[in-house]
Protein backbone atom coordinates (compact mmCIF):
# COMPACT_ATOMS: atom_id res chain seq x y z
CA UNK A 1 0.00 0.00 0.00
CA UNK A 2 1.15 3.53 -0.68
CA UNK A 3 3.56 2.75 -3.52
CA UNK A 4 0.70 2.07 -5.88
CA UNK A 5 0.11 -1.06 -7.90
CA UNK A 6 2.53 0.06 -10.63
CA UNK A 7 5.70 0.52 -8.59
CA UNK A 8 7.41 3.52 -7.01
CA UNK A 9 6.64 5.97 -9.83
CA UNK A 10 3.75 4.21 -11.57
CA UNK A 11 0.35 5.85 -12.15
CA UNK A 12 -0.87 4.70 -8.71
CA UNK A 13 2.17 6.01 -6.82
CA UNK A 14 2.09 8.51 -3.97
CA UNK A 15 5.56 9.65 -5.16
CA UNK A 16 4.04 10.62 -8.52
CA UNK A 17 1.35 12.60 -6.67
CA UNK A 18 4.00 14.36 -4.60
CA UNK A 19 6.11 15.14 -7.69
CA UNK A 20 3.04 16.52 -9.48
CA UNK A 21 2.10 18.77 -6.53
CA UNK A 22 5.67 20.02 -6.07
CA UNK A 23 5.95 20.84 -9.79
CA UNK A 24 2.73 22.84 -9.60
CA UNK A 25 4.14 24.92 -6.73
CA UNK A 26 7.38 25.43 -8.70
CA UNK A 27 5.67 26.38 -11.96
CA UNK A 28 2.98 28.65 -10.46
CA UNK A 29 5.33 31.66 -10.14
CA UNK A 30 6.36 31.18 -13.79
CA UNK A 31 2.84 32.11 -14.84
CA UNK A 32 3.47 35.70 -13.71
CA UNK A 33 6.57 35.92 -15.87
CA UNK A 34 4.76 34.42 -18.87
CA UNK A 35 1.83 36.76 -18.28
CA UNK A 36 4.05 39.85 -18.25
CA UNK A 37 5.68 38.69 -21.51
CA UNK A 38 2.30 38.14 -23.18
CA UNK A 39 1.08 41.59 -22.19
CA UNK A 40 -2.43 40.66 -23.34
CA UNK A 41 -5.05 43.05 -21.97
CA UNK A 42 -8.08 41.26 -20.61
CA UNK A 43 -6.13 38.06 -19.93
CA UNK A 44 -5.94 37.48 -16.18
CA UNK A 45 -2.73 35.85 -14.98
CA UNK A 46 -4.88 33.05 -13.58
CA UNK A 47 -5.59 31.90 -17.18
CA UNK A 48 -1.84 31.65 -17.82
CA UNK A 49 -1.39 29.71 -14.58
CA UNK A 50 -4.27 27.39 -15.57
CA UNK A 51 -2.53 26.83 -18.91
CA UNK A 52 0.72 25.87 -17.16
CA UNK A 53 -1.17 23.55 -14.80
CA UNK A 54 -2.88 21.98 -17.82
CA UNK A 55 0.53 21.49 -19.46
CA UNK A 56 1.96 19.76 -16.37
CA UNK A 57 -1.23 17.68 -16.14
CA UNK A 58 -0.91 16.69 -19.80
CA UNK A 59 2.69 15.58 -19.26
CA UNK A 60 1.70 13.41 -16.29
CA UNK A 61 -1.37 11.79 -17.88
CA UNK A 62 0.66 11.14 -21.02
CA UNK A 63 3.33 9.43 -18.90
CA UNK A 64 0.51 7.29 -17.49
CA UNK A 65 -0.46 6.33 -21.03
CA UNK A 66 -3.80 8.17 -20.77
CA UNK A 67 -5.32 11.31 -22.20
CA UNK A 68 -6.86 14.40 -20.64
CA UNK A 69 -10.28 12.83 -21.17
CA UNK A 70 -9.40 10.38 -18.37
CA UNK A 71 -9.66 13.38 -16.02
CA UNK A 72 -12.96 14.57 -17.45
CA UNK A 73 -11.27 17.13 -19.70
CA UNK A 74 -12.97 16.21 -22.96
CA UNK A 75 -14.67 19.21 -24.56
CA UNK A 76 -17.80 17.42 -25.65
CA UNK A 77 -21.56 17.80 -25.19
CA UNK A 78 -21.40 16.15 -21.77
CA UNK A 79 -18.72 18.59 -20.61
CA UNK A 80 -20.84 21.53 -21.77
CA UNK A 81 -23.87 20.25 -19.88
CA UNK A 82 -21.79 19.71 -16.74
CA UNK A 83 -20.33 23.21 -17.07
CA UNK A 84 -23.79 24.78 -17.35
CA UNK A 85 -25.12 22.68 -14.48
CA UNK A 86 -22.16 23.54 -12.24
CA UNK A 87 -22.34 27.25 -13.11
CA UNK A 88 -26.10 27.27 -12.50
CA UNK A 89 -25.78 25.50 -9.15
CA UNK A 90 -22.95 27.83 -8.13
CA UNK A 91 -25.03 30.91 -8.97
CA UNK A 92 -28.02 29.44 -7.12
CA UNK A 93 -25.85 28.82 -4.04
CA UNK A 94 -24.54 32.40 -4.07
CA UNK A 95 -28.07 33.76 -4.63
CA UNK A 96 -29.37 31.66 -1.71
CA UNK A 97 -26.60 32.94 0.60
CA UNK A 98 -27.20 36.55 -0.49
CA UNK A 99 -30.96 36.08 -0.13
CA UNK A 100 -30.55 34.69 3.38
CA UNK A 101 -28.31 37.62 4.34
CA UNK A 102 -30.84 40.06 2.88
CA UNK A 103 -33.78 38.33 4.63
CA UNK A 104 -32.06 38.69 8.02
CA UNK A 105 -31.26 42.35 7.37
CA UNK A 106 -27.49 41.73 7.21
CA UNK A 107 -27.23 43.40 3.80
CA UNK A 108 -29.22 45.28 1.21
CA UNK A 109 -29.27 45.53 -2.57
CA UNK A 110 -28.91 48.56 -4.78
CA UNK A 111 -28.27 49.29 -8.44
CA UNK A 112 -24.63 49.58 -9.35
CA UNK A 113 -23.02 52.72 -10.78
CA UNK A 114 -22.56 53.16 -14.55
CA UNK A 115 -20.16 50.54 -15.88
CA UNK A 116 -21.05 48.05 -13.13
CA UNK A 117 -22.27 45.44 -15.64
CA UNK A 118 -18.98 45.63 -17.56
CA UNK A 119 -17.11 45.25 -14.26
CA UNK A 120 -19.29 42.23 -13.43
CA UNK A 121 -18.37 40.60 -16.76
CA UNK A 122 -14.65 41.29 -16.26
CA UNK A 123 -14.80 39.91 -12.73
CA UNK A 124 -16.71 36.87 -14.02
CA UNK A 125 -13.93 36.26 -16.57
CA UNK A 126 -11.36 36.48 -13.75
CA UNK A 127 -13.27 34.12 -11.44
CA UNK A 128 -13.80 31.64 -14.25
CA UNK A 129 -10.00 31.58 -14.60
CA UNK A 130 -9.60 31.09 -10.84
CA UNK A 131 -12.14 28.24 -10.89
CA UNK A 132 -10.46 26.55 -13.89
CA UNK A 133 -7.07 26.87 -12.23
CA UNK A 134 -8.25 25.49 -8.88
CA UNK A 135 -10.16 22.62 -10.48
CA UNK A 136 -7.08 21.60 -12.45
CA UNK A 137 -4.81 21.88 -9.42
CA UNK A 138 -6.96 20.40 -6.67
CA UNK A 139 -9.57 18.19 -8.34
CA UNK A 140 -7.72 16.97 -11.40
CA UNK A 141 -4.69 14.73 -11.76
CA UNK A 142 -3.39 15.22 -8.21
CA UNK A 143 -6.65 14.30 -6.52
CA UNK A 144 -7.40 11.35 -8.76
CA UNK A 145 -3.93 9.88 -8.35
CA UNK A 146 -3.86 10.63 -4.59
CA UNK A 147 -7.12 8.73 -4.16
CA UNK A 148 -5.73 5.89 -6.29
CA UNK A 149 -2.46 5.75 -4.33
CA UNK A 150 -3.60 6.50 -0.77
CA UNK A 151 -7.29 5.64 -0.70
CA UNK A 152 -10.43 7.73 -0.99
CA UNK A 153 -10.39 9.66 2.29
CA UNK A 154 -6.62 10.04 2.78
CA UNK A 155 -6.34 11.36 -0.80
CA UNK A 156 -9.28 13.73 -0.31
CA UNK A 157 -7.89 14.99 3.01
CA UNK A 158 -4.43 15.54 1.53
CA UNK A 159 -5.75 17.68 -1.33
CA UNK A 160 -8.25 19.54 0.90
CA UNK A 161 -5.32 20.34 3.22
CA UNK A 162 -3.28 21.63 0.30
CA UNK A 163 -6.31 23.67 -0.81
CA UNK A 164 -6.32 25.29 2.66
CA UNK A 165 -2.57 25.88 2.55
CA UNK A 166 -2.63 27.85 -0.71
CA UNK A 167 -5.50 30.00 0.60
CA UNK A 168 -3.85 30.94 3.92
CA UNK A 169 -2.65 34.25 2.44
CA UNK A 170 -6.18 35.37 1.53
CA UNK A 171 -7.01 38.89 2.74
CA UNK A 172 -8.84 39.23 6.04
CA UNK A 173 -7.73 35.88 7.45
CA UNK A 174 -6.75 36.71 11.02
CA UNK A 175 -8.01 35.95 14.51
CA UNK A 176 -11.17 33.90 14.84
CA UNK A 177 -12.01 34.64 11.19
CA UNK A 178 -8.97 32.59 10.21
CA UNK A 179 -10.22 29.55 12.14
CA UNK A 180 -13.64 29.68 10.49
CA UNK A 181 -12.12 30.40 7.08
CA UNK A 182 -9.72 27.45 7.34
CA UNK A 183 -12.57 25.14 8.37
CA UNK A 184 -14.76 26.47 5.54
CA UNK A 185 -12.01 26.13 2.93
CA UNK A 186 -11.15 22.61 4.11
CA UNK A 187 -14.79 21.50 3.97
CA UNK A 188 -15.16 23.13 0.55
CA UNK A 189 -12.08 21.22 -0.61
CA UNK A 190 -13.66 17.96 0.54
CA UNK A 191 -17.05 18.86 -0.95
CA UNK A 192 -15.60 19.83 -4.35
CA UNK A 193 -13.35 16.77 -4.34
Amino acid sequence: PGAGRDGAFGPGSWLRVLLFLVLLRVFAPLSYGAWSLLGAPGLPVEWVEAGLVLLVTFIFVSADGKGLASLGLALDRRWGLHFLLGAGLGMALIAAAAGAAWATGACGFQWGPPGAFRRLLLDGWLYLAVAANEELQFRGYGLQRAVEALGRWPGQILLAGLFVYVHLGNPGMSGSTRIWAVLNIFLAGLFFG
